[in-house]
């Protein structure tokens, strides 16, 4: 991670990984984790090689990323004005062999994130309501606000 502390409210958690000679299972979470605060949806989101999707923000919705397939790089953003970890940027790079975890983003957090993998990877994420477009914010990747260039 690159910055020396961890934004107000995200978690992460390592995941256990059972492998063997036939495959692979991924544990992702369960309904009695710290993190599980409701069910609304679940999805994958395809990136490709060297894209860069975001800068995005919930205004209510909790999300669980994790990498089942590949590497990505996500950064968060803490712009809430009275959050202790306003101002900082965490950059974290999650993988299905190198570190693989589930980062809780709680509400209120910009993010964006890039493919790192040759080809593509795979984004779980588990969200604690049902996307709605009203609910949520986007800017431009280069922008004024958020202190990160890609």
């Amino acid at each position: 991670m690159s910055s020396n502390s961890i934004i107000e409210g995200v978690v992460l958690t390592p995941l256990k990984q059972i492998k063997d000679e036939r495959g692979a299972v991924f544990h992702v979470m369960k309904n009695n984790s710290d993190t599980f605060y409701s069910f609304g949806e679940a999805y994958f989101s395809k990136i490709n090689e060297n894209i860069v999707k975001g800068w995005k923000y919930h205004k209510e919705m909790k999300q669980n990323f994790c990498v089942p397939f590949g590497e990505l790089k996500l950064v968060l953003f803490d712009d809430r004005v009275n959050s202790s970890s306003r101002g900082i940027v965490n950059e974290i790079i999650l993988s299905d062999n190198k570190n693989y975890m589930r980062v809780t983003i709680p509400e209120n957090i910009w993010y964006s994130f890039k493919c790192l993998s040759i080809d593509y990877c795979l984004l779980l994420n588990i969200a604690n309501i049902e996307h709605r477009e009203n609910e949520s914010l986007h800017m431009e990747i280069n922008n004024d606000v958020i202190p990160y260039k890609w």
